[in-house]
């Protein structure tokens, strides 16, 4: 789990945003009950939006990380970061 940490923020350092979703996706599938590689998830396609240029191609990012931090949140009702992210989204 530490090592897909550390690839995920090499990957989002490069902008390799599709390998850090599925480098999430791996740490999720290794905690099923901890919301935070969802919320990572949502933040890297957040931050994929941010770079985009074209209009569809972001609101297909925004959607994607719309849905990691709803599947966040239902791993983690409570959690302040998840609604505040999803709110931002």
């Amino acid at each position: 789990y530490e090592y897909r940490q550390f690839l995920l923020a090499d990957l989002l350092t490069l902008k390799k945003y599709e390998a850090a979703g599925e480098v999430c996706r791996e740490m999720a599938a290794r905690r099923p009950n901890d919301a935070d590689p969802l919320i990572r998830m949502g933040l890297a396609y957040e931050a994929q939006a941010e770079q985009e240029t074209d209009g569809a191609k972001q609101r297909a990012a925004l959607l994607k990380a719309q849905t990691a931090f709803q599947e966040a949140g239902q791993r983690d009702p409570r959690s302040a970061k998840v609604r505040n992210n999803l709110g931002t989204v």
